[in-house]
């Protein structure tokens, strides 16, 4: 039943021509998508991957976009994809990225997927 949901809330969505860096973050998400889908061929399991998934947040207005939705009967699956390079450090409680001589922050990928999780169980 909530795959149909998944299904009707994927088709409804505006699509928006991407910039460069969503072109780069949606290859990774190809990509990742293309990977998670020979591992369960190969493991012939029954499940169904959604991409570009969003849900409303569980708290305030606004959506969360989940990059990678797998539904099994074993449970559901939320893969959050990032178009990093460099050097990834997780560091005195923070996500970092280091390229060169520039550093920056990231906010943490690990609450927000939890978020988006959250925020998918209250909607279904």
């Amino acid at each position: 039943m909530f795959t149909r949901k998944i299904d009707l809330l994927l088709k409804s969505q505006i699509k928006f021509p991407a910039t460069d860096i969503e072109q780069a973050g949606a290859l990774g998400e190809d990509l990742a998508f293309e990977q998670l889908q020979g591992m369960l061929k190969g493991l012939k399991c029954k499940a169904k991957i959604f991409r570009s998934v969003r849900v409303p947040k569980g708290q305030g207005s606004g959506k969360y976009e989940i990059d990678l939705l797998l539904i099994s009967q074993a449970g559901i699956l939320v893969i959050e994809v990032k178009h990093w390079s460099g050097h990834i450090f997780y560091e005195n409680g923070a996500w970092g990225q280091q390229r060169g001589s520039d550093k920056k922050a990231h906010p943490d990928p690990v609450a927000l997927n939890k978020d988006k999780l959250m925020s998918l169980r209250q909607w279904l």
